[in-house]
């Protein structure tokens, strides 16, 4: 038995068939304090066709193998190339984000009862979005107030401020596109 107190497993039964030595305690970091219980413990290896180092309970190499629901990665380099390749990733997804750029921004006030709209862009190429509502003073049981951006049955986005019985309500509606 190791320190951890989970001893020594044998792995997969056959002619190749090793104990694995308790390696060192391993050290907690203090942002993961369940990390030191994660690493104390001892796997059976589902297959160990290559040598394994005694020293460090692992291949040599860059060979990566599986644990029972653990993956060990057998060389930092192969970390670097992950850190690597997920930077690379990030970096040429953002190459598709800057075919979509801003084209403007669009208003459309209302201060009696009624509809107001406004055509912004056509919807063959743009996309649109209300961006600010301000609604003020609805406070009688029969006034009311809506903005609203859609896309007409045409081919424009349209900005809309509605406004139902008003004595003194007021809309202001703020929608911006952009191309795509």
């Amino acid at each position: 038995m190791g320190a951890g107190g989970y001893g020594k497993f044998l792995a997969v039964p056959g002619p190749d068939a090793r104990f694995f030595p308790d390696p060192p305690a391993p050290q907690a970091s203090a942002v993961f304090p369940q990390e030191q219980q994660l690493l104390q413990r001892r796997f059976c290896l589902l297959s160990a066709p290559w040598p394994i180092d005694a020293v460090h309970d692992r291949p040599f190499g860059f060979i990566t193998f599986f644990a029972i629901g653990y993956i060990y990665r057998s060389n930092k380099m192969e970390i670097r190339l992950i850190k690597v390749l997920a930077v690379l990733g990030v970096l040429l997804g953002s190459l598709q984000a800057q075919a979509v750029s801003y084209d403007g921004t669009w208003t459309q006030n209302k201060s009696n009862a009624g509809v107001a709209w406004t055509p912004m862009r056509t919807h063959a190429n743009h996309f649109c979005f209300l961006s600010k509502v301000e609604i003020e003073e609805t406070d009688t049981s029969r006034e009311w107030a809506r903005c609203r951006a859609y896309r007409s049955s045409g081919a424009d986005w349209i900005l809309e401020a509605r406004l139902g019985k008003s004595s003194d309500a007021d809309a202001r509606c703020s929608a911006i596109c952009y191309n795509n």
